[in-house]
């Protein structure tokens, strides 16, 4: 799929924009997105597990995983954005 309109999507989600708002379906867009390389979509997932957000229990160890994935993809595609 394209990983920057999973990424608009989750982003509709987290702030339920023309869509009813959840977390659940935010996590799962934003998921798909960086598993598909999208950086951005990494970088969101590491803040939510840095600070606890989308309804994830704060975890460093997680946190600082999708900081590695967010590092790694945003030098292999840096103009994703």
């Amino acid at each position: 799929g394209n990983a920057r309109a999973m990424f608009s999507l989750a982003q509709m989600y987290e702030q339920g924009l023309g869509v009813e708002q959840s977390d659940k379906k935010a996590l799962q867009w934003y998921r798909a997105s960086a598993d598909s390389e999208y950086w951005m979509a990494a970088g969101v997932l590491r803040q939510a597990y840095s600070e606890g957000k989308l309804g994830l229990k704060k975890d460093k160890k997680l946190a600082d995983e999708w900081y590695s994935k967010y590092i790694k993809d945003q030098i292999k595609h840096p103009i994703n954005q």
